[in-house]
């Protein structure tokens, strides 16, 4: 790796984009990634270029930082070693493909939906298609008690436990009642936190 890396860390994301735009215009460099920290709402600035540039960049970038009462660092490595090339992003590397179930941008949607007349009055049930999971048949109701076998249930399938509230959520991080942490518990207990 030949290129230098500069690392300028303020406080909050406008602030960060304000000194990046002011990095890239001061100097011949390349912007490598913001990173935002866990808390604090800091955000790190990660440049490329060659040494010279990479000092100037962060030299302005710290200045208009330090004058908005936001600068919280900065850091200049002239020839990183080869081991810290995987904190570093590159140009060519590809990003991580979306989840199948969200559409990509710019993508048809998988199924035109069908006119609707309007001008009928009557609705018709339309006949289940062919691979379908989901079929309602109507079913006279039932006379006589309930089992004691299976608990009431309401829609079908969630059974009925009475009016007790939801279990409050003891997790400040996650909000969920499942997460076993409690606040000022550290933040690898969460079971939504991934390092």
């Amino acid at each position: 790796m030949k290129a230098s890396l500069g690392l300028l860390e303020v406080s909050g994301l406008a602030l960060a984009i304000n000194c990046a735009d002011a990095m890239a215009k001061a100097a011949s460099v390349s912007l490598a990634g913001l990173e935002k920290a866990r808390g604090g709402g800091w955000t790190v600035i990660k440049l490329l270029g060659d040494v010279a540039s990479v000092q100037a960049a962060i030299a302005t970038g710290a200045a208009l930082a330090r004058q908005h009462q936001g600068l919280v660092s900065s850091k200049v490595i002239p020839r990183p070693a080869e081991g810290l090339a995987i904190f570093i992003p590159t140009p060519g590397t590809p990003k991580a493909p979306s989840p199948a179930g969200t559409p990509q941008p710019g993508s048809a949607p998988a199924a035109p939906q069908a006119p609707t007349d309007a001008g009928s009055g009557t609705t018709e049930p339309e006949p289940p298609v062919a691979g379908s999971t989901l079929t309602h048949t109507a079913e006279p109701p039932q006379t006589g008690t309930l089992s004691q076998e299976a608990p009431p249930t309401v829609g079908g399938d969630v059974p009925v436990q009475g009016d007790s509230p939801p279990a409050p959520a003891t997790c400040n991080l996650c909000a969920d009642p499942l997460c076993p942490r409690h606040k000022g518990e550290p933040h690898a207990q969460c079971i939504h936190y991934s390092k």
